[in-house]
């Protein structure tokens, strides 16, 4: 009686055991689903034999004070397994249990089911994680190794990478506004592509999440590296957003105004120039009006120091040349203050005054250090090899 009082101990200062449960199988370690067995009861095998010699095995939980272990040196014959870890009842009555060299054994459920309703399991390869998805208020806990990772903060990829931990995932499910509310929630994340709940549709979008340049918590706008996709576009497609988050892209000013109306934001554009030397400039009190214009609000810089050189400001301190309180403009749609259309003339979607001076971001993608008024500059005529805009909360710190 000993061991019983063990196993009532044991688990009786915590939650249920997590057992395996099946009828029928022919050996343990192939049942793939998993219940917690109330408080006080085990994990539990037995193994019966048909008429005609095979062996079968029942898997599930059984009260620790009355569960007895039967033993049998025979494999036709009846056998009972009583144990008291996780997932114990994989090996019993001799049967081989997992293999030493499996990966991790995640719950997997590829239909949407309420929280902590899932049951089923499979095994990962090694080096796979656990995972689980968020969606329309169920969560889905699967595994998929062959995915392109995004870290989402609603995935397990983020929390855990033990035997059954995407379970633990599903009382951490939390909305986060901004990238700047998911690194002060989960300082150790990486720089990747997180789901964001807007803070006043309640909308869910994907965005790219800077979590190690100065401190972290930005949530980058426009990214430009290789000329890839157009920036030539209509004012409905600034509006709404296009490209690759896992490349070159505009987030989109829809969002971006909900996103940076709620708390105050600075704005950092990072530049690597042609000659691979780099630079940054930061604004404070960053945010873009609703639509239909989408005005752009900034105050003055607070650091001119580039990475590796300096970046002179040219949104605030240009005059008629600045974007600092101006609308968006493209092609389609002529916001600017000047007789012409700005972004038609100079090939680009700005917040043009009349036109500008060196900002000019989202111009043409030309062969760095080319000298042409229609490129994507920002501190002097030359174009760029890469930007990069950016806006995190001012309390992203704390």
């Amino acid at each position: 009686m000993l061991f019983f009082a063990i196993v009532s101990l044991l688990v009786g200062v915590s939650e249920g055991l997590l057992c395996l449960k099946c009828n029928d199988v022919a050996q343990p370690r192939h049942c793939t689903t998993v219940v917690e067995c109330p408080q006080f009861e085990v994990c539990y095998t037995e193994r019966s034999v048909n008429d005609i010699g095979e062996a079968s095995y029942v898997l599930g939980c059984s009260p620790g004070n009355t569960c007895t272990n039967i033993t049998s040196t025979s494999q036709f014959s009846r056998c009972t397994h009583c144990c008291d870890s996780k997932l114990c009842n994989n090996k019993a009555c001799g049967e081989p249990g997992y293999p030493a060299d499996r990966g991790l054994i995640c719950y997997s459920c590829h239909d949407p089911v309420p929280a902590g309703r899932c049951h089923n399991i499979d095994f990962c390869r090694k080096g796979e994680d656990c995972e689980t998805h968020h969606s329309g208020g169920v969560l889905v806990g699967k595994r998929d190794n062959f995915k392109e990772r995004s870290y989402d903060v609603h995935d397990c990829d983020s929390c855990c990478n033990a035997d059954l931990c995407n379970q633990q995932c599903f009382a951490q499910i939390q909305a986060y506004a901004d990238c700047s509310e998911i690194h002060k929630a989960h300082p150790d994340l990486p720089s990747s592509i997180y789901t964001i709940t807007t803070w006043n549709t309640s909308s869910q979008a994907k965005v790219v999440c800077d979590m190690d340049t100065d401190g972290g918590g930005w949530t980058v706008f426009q990214h430009r590296v290789n000329g890839s996709v157009d920036f030539y576009r209509t004012f409905s497609s600034y509006e709404t957003g296009f490209g690759s988050l896992h490349g070159e892209f505009w987030l989109g000013l829809s969002l971006m105004h909900e996103m940076t109306s709620r708390t105050s934001n600075e704005l950092r554009i990072d530049i690597q120039r042609y000659d691979g030397s780099l630079g940054y400039v930061v604004y404070p009190k960053f945010r873009i009006e609703a639509a239909p214009t989408y005005i752009l609000r900034i105050g003055h810089t607070t650091e001119f120091n580039g990475i590796t050189s300096t970046v002179a400001d040219y949104l605030t301190s240009s005059g008629d040349f600045g974007a600092v309180d101006m609308a968006f403009s493209t092609f389609d749609r002529d916001n600017d203050l000047r007789g012409n259309n700005c972004a038609s003339t100079y090939h680009g979607a700005w917040w043009y005054h009349a036109c500008y001076h060196r900002a000019n971001l989202n111009g043409e993608y030309l062969t760095p250090g080319t000298y042409a008024s229609s490129s994507m500059t920002f501190d002097s005529n030359m174009s760029l090899k890469t930007s990069r805009m950016m806006f995190g909360t001012t309390c992203r710190y704390g």
